[in-house]
Protein backbone atom coordinates (compact mmCIF):
# COMPACT_ATOMS: atom_id res chain seq x y z
CA UNK A 1 0.00 0.00 0.00
CA UNK A 2 0.96 3.32 -0.82
CA UNK A 3 2.15 5.90 1.72
CA UNK A 4 -0.78 7.91 0.39
CA UNK A 5 -3.41 5.91 0.77
CA UNK A 6 -1.92 5.10 4.51
CA UNK A 7 -2.85 8.77 4.41
CA UNK A 8 -5.93 9.16 3.54
CA UNK A 9 -6.79 5.71 5.55
CA UNK A 10 -5.50 8.37 8.53
CA UNK A 11 -7.70 11.19 7.44
CA UNK A 12 -10.79 8.59 7.64
CA UNK A 13 -9.61 7.28 10.40
CA UNK A 14 -9.34 10.93 12.41
CA UNK A 15 -12.54 11.99 11.22
CA UNK A 16 -13.90 8.91 12.18
CA UNK A 17 -12.47 9.23 15.25
CA UNK A 18 -13.63 12.76 16.00
CA UNK A 19 -16.93 11.55 15.20
CA UNK A 20 -17.41 9.33 17.38
CA UNK A 21 -16.30 11.98 19.85
CA UNK A 22 -19.42 13.91 19.30
CA UNK A 23 -17.20 16.20 17.20
CA UNK A 24 -17.98 17.67 13.84
CA UNK A 25 -14.47 17.11 12.21
CA UNK A 26 -15.06 19.95 9.73
CA UNK A 27 -14.78 22.18 12.73
CA UNK A 28 -11.17 21.04 14.36
CA UNK A 29 -7.83 21.70 13.27
CA UNK A 30 -4.93 19.64 11.89
CA UNK A 31 -3.57 19.52 15.73
CA UNK A 32 -7.06 18.42 17.07
CA UNK A 33 -6.86 15.59 14.04
CA UNK A 34 -3.24 13.96 14.44
CA UNK A 35 -4.33 14.00 18.28
CA UNK A 36 -7.21 11.72 17.51
CA UNK A 37 -4.47 10.08 15.07
CA UNK A 38 -2.21 9.62 18.45
CA UNK A 39 -5.01 8.59 20.55
CA UNK A 40 -5.98 5.52 17.77
CA UNK A 41 -2.33 4.90 18.25
CA UNK A 42 -2.82 4.29 21.88
CA UNK A 43 -5.74 1.97 21.70
CA UNK A 44 -4.99 0.13 18.90
CA UNK A 45 -1.28 -0.30 17.23
CA UNK A 46 -2.21 -2.29 14.72
CA UNK A 47 -5.13 -0.37 12.96
CA UNK A 48 -3.26 0.80 9.09
CA UNK A 49 -3.92 4.58 10.30
CA UNK A 50 -2.02 4.00 13.55
CA UNK A 51 0.73 1.68 11.48
CA UNK A 52 0.83 4.91 9.00
CA UNK A 53 1.22 7.39 12.25
CA UNK A 54 3.16 5.42 14.12
CA UNK A 55 6.55 5.68 11.34
CA UNK A 56 4.92 8.75 9.68
CA UNK A 57 8.29 11.08 8.61
CA UNK A 58 8.10 15.06 8.74
CA UNK A 59 7.60 14.85 5.35
CA UNK A 60 4.33 12.63 5.78
CA UNK A 61 3.28 14.64 8.66
CA UNK A 62 3.35 18.02 6.78
CA UNK A 63 1.40 15.85 3.84
CA UNK A 64 -1.26 14.83 6.54
CA UNK A 65 -1.47 18.56 7.54
CA UNK A 66 -1.70 20.08 4.09
CA UNK A 67 -4.64 17.38 3.01
CA UNK A 68 -6.36 18.09 6.22
CA UNK A 69 -6.66 21.41 5.41
CA UNK A 70 -7.49 21.40 1.75
CA UNK A 71 -10.71 19.09 3.30
CA UNK A 72 -11.63 22.05 5.72
CA UNK A 73 -11.71 24.40 3.19
CA UNK A 74 -13.72 21.94 0.60
CA UNK A 75 -16.42 22.01 3.08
Amino acid sequence: MKLAELREIAIRAARSYLRAQGTDPAQVNVDAALAALDDLYRIDQAMLASLWYGQASDNQMREFRREWREQQTMR
